[in-house]
């Protein structure tokens, strides 16, 4: 025991003395990389963007973050507005980043136009032929919480849906621009 107790002590005094009697400092270990996350862009409706950009959107005391993913300019191939036309779709996301009181996304928040700049809103009907998951008709969403799912529009017969944009009571908030390159597979119009 002796012996274990005299050896400690000597290599304790050793590592102390050389550490002590070089003068060299040691170098701060390199502190971690902050994680950043890109900012999320600010909607403005006079500046169209691609399909699948996220924009942040001040929405009656919401901070949201709202994206088109695709575009289907017949999203229900089975089935016809009571208008006549047929059925565009979009496949969209509501996120809710901060909220001051309770907020309810709605699919009539959601619009589309097409080259001569007839507008359609997102409709508020279901049907069996309509692609899934839908996107709500209304639904309350707390902080953190997002909604997605496929949004009709009817649009005038071999109509093509050039632009998407989200549009609550409030007036345009932001805008996105169909290309031929960012579309769903099935792009058939009714003939």
């Amino acid at each position: 025991m002796r012996w274990v107790t005299v050896s400690l002590g000597v290599a304790a005094v050793l590592l102390a003395g050389c550490t002590q009697s070089t003068g060299i400092a040691l170098p701060d270990p390199p502190a971690p990389a902050a994680v950043t996350t890109p900012a999320v862009p600010t909607a403005d409706p006079s500046s169209p963007v691609p399909l699948g950009t996220t924009l942040a959107v001040a929405e009656a005391g919401a901070q949201l973050e709202v994206t088109v993913f695709n575009i289907n300019q017949d999203g229900a191939p089975n089935s016809a507005p009571k208008s006549g036309g047929h059925w565009a779709s979009a496949d969209v996301q509501t996120c809710v980043k901060q909220t001051q009181s309770d907020f309810a996304t709605k699919a009539t928040d959601w619009a589309v136009s097409d080259a001569a700049g007839l507008a359609s809103q997102g409709t508020i009907l279901t049907d069996a032929s309509f692609p899934s998951p839908t996107y709500p008709i209304s639904q309350p969403l707390g902080v953190g919480q997002c909604v997605r799912g496929w949004t009709l529009f009817p649009v005038d017969y071999k109509a093509v849906v050039s632009t998407v944009g989200y549009a609550p009571e409030s007036g345009p908030a932001a805008v996105w621009e169909v290309s031929s390159g960012k579309v769903a597979s099935d792009q058939s119009l009714p003939s």
